[in-house]
């Protein structure tokens, strides 16, 4: 803008600008060819700012324009003369001290941690640009409700009844109807945390899991050949010693060569011996058969309670599918994705792994479900923050080595909130890039933030131990053999004392 003297410029003390104003004003001297150039602007002009005028070139027809600016428009303008401006925080839980002192206090710091991550970044910018906050605080984060409005945080931004937050939020395109995103500078990661059971796999399996279902088939067709040969050879060897007047192998049955064979196969061996060539040739081949599959079988067995066990659960259908009780901390953002998704896998685990009976659900604070991670068969759905700076105080090494982890939702960057169309947006921005660039953001975050523990050496919790839940399958087979043989020695017994009684009763009527 042109001016031919100074009172040009006192025109626009009581123009409603802001620190983002682009306004230079240049005034003429005595001759028309020579002109200052001054830098015209308003800290806040609502808040309570005062005009603030700086000369920063020149024009003349010898030189033309000349300005001697070369720094960032708000680092020259970062003294903003305490200048006072209302704050809001979204604090989901009930504080019974200020939220300044709330801000301040490192007493369960876990809680809200990205907010009072937040704040000290906009202290910084406060100290940087000299300005004052009065801080208010809502209870909710913002969420969509039935009418098409929003609650909670977003909602003081729209109304303007502040003038920045103090809170990070993640992007939702519902929101920008009512509010501005700036820098985005926390990173959130909620991932289910729980103890990865040593195996997840049935008893059943882990007894068949050492050969591939070909590999048992092809067993089950050489043992019904192997009988079938050792059939033919017995009857062969029996004719044989009979014209020698010689005694052989007295019992050839069917299901005698059957349990020789399963026998044989868990190295048990064999009461009677062969005598004639052809049939001991045979019962070599089957010894060293047999032998070999044992041998690979029970190796794969010990080598798999040596070695660590895999981590199977790694999807969150795998967790679905496990026998993984499962929680949820008590937070809006969880409470508001699950009835909101349209994941069927996640739509799923709540409604079979979260709801409980009367309708509740598994919703705990942090403390109570990692006390449930830590005794194990428990997953929990926490932020990491939270998580991690309970696990690194209060888990032994041996659960730290244990732990797993599966996200049911992406990681999200957290973003600077403003009111729409904030003249703040820029300057804010500014500043929370230029403390990343400096490395004071690495130093907020190092402080707010909570690293994973790391586990040192997993190696002397490598216990070597079968469980019932392991062996269950085996005993099954144990009790069915038992209860079989038992049903069959009473119908033996019975056979044999009762039934001469059904021949005589066959035998009479044969003979009418």
């Amino acid at each position: 803008m042109l001016g031919s003297n100074r009172d040009t410029i006192e025109k626009f003390k009581n123009v409603n600008m802001f620190i983002n104003a682009d306004i230079s004003v240049a005034i003429s001297n005595q001759k028309k060819s020579n002109w200052t150039v001054f830098d015209v602007y308003n800290p806040a002009y609502k808040n309570g700012g005062k005009l603030v005028v700086s000369e920063i070139g020149y024009y003349n027809d010898d030189d033309g324009y000349r300005v001697g600016v070369e720094d960032n428009k708000y680092y020259r303008r970062r003294n903003m003369t305490g200048v006072t401006f209302k704050s809001v925080l979204a604090i989901p839980e009930a504080i019974n001290i200020s939220v300044a002192e709330y801000m301040e206090s490192d007493v369960g710091k876990e809680k809200n941690v990205f907010g009072k991550f937040q704040s000290e970044v906009i202290e910084n910018c406060r100290i940087l640009f000299r300005f004052d906050v009065n801080m208010s605080s809502t209870r909710s984060w913002g969420y969509l409700l039935p009418n098409g409005e929003v609650d909670g945080l977003p909602k003081v931004l729209h109304e303007k009844r502040a003038d920045l937050s103090h809170s990070v939020l993640v992007f939702k395109p519902f929101r920008l109807k009512f509010m501005d995103y700036g820098h985005g500078s926390w990173i959130l990661r909620v991932p289910f945390i729980f103890r990865h059971p040593r195996s997840t796999a049935s008893s059943s399996k882990i007894y068949l899991q050492p050969l591939e279902t070909n590999v048992w088939i092809g067993i089950l067709l050489v043992i019904v050949l192997i009988i079938f040969i050792l059939r033919i050879t017995l009857v062969h060897e029996h004719k044989i010693l009979r014209q020698r007047s010689k005694q052989g192998v007295q019992d050839r049955s069917w299901t005698m060569l059957f349990i020789y064979c399963i026998g044989e196969l868990g190295q048990q061996g064999f009461s009677n011996l062969p005598t004639i060539a052809s049939t001991r040739m045979v019962t070599f081949t089957v010894l060293i058969f047999f032998f070999m599959v044992y041998q690979f079988y029970s190796c794969s067995i010990v080598s798999n309670l040596l070695l660590e066990p895999p981590r199977t659960i790694k999807t969150l259908e795998d967790l679905l599918k496990s026998k993984l009780e499962v929680g949820c901390e008590d937070t809006q953002y969880d409470r508001n994705y699950f009835s909101t998704t349209t994941n069927p896998v996640a739509i799923s685990l709540y409604n079979t792994k979260m709801k409980g009976s009367h309708n509740a659900t598994n919703f705990f604070s942090a403390q109570v479900g990692m006390d449930k991670v830590k005794a194990g068969g428990f997953a929990f759905h926490s932020v990491t923050t939270t998580a991690y700076s309970i696990i690194e105080t209060q888990f032994p090494e041996e659960a730290i080595c244990q732990l797993a982890e599966i996200q049911m939702y992406a990681i999200e960057t957290l973003y600077m909130t403003l009111p729409k169309g904030s003249p703040l947006k820029e300057m804010l921005n500014y500043c929370s890039v230029h403390q990343s660039e400096v490395g004071v953001m690495y130093r907020v975050k190092s402080y707010w933030d909570s690293c994973k523990p790391n586990c040192r050496d997993s190696t002397p919790y490598l216990k070597i131990e079968v469980g019932i839940e392991e062996s269950y399958w085996a005993l099954i087979v144990l009790g069915v053999g038992l209860v079989l043989a038992l049903l069959f020695l009473v119908a033996e017994h019975g056979w044999k004392r009762w039934g001469h009684c059904v021949r005589e009763k066959f035998s009479k009527r044969a003979f009418k």
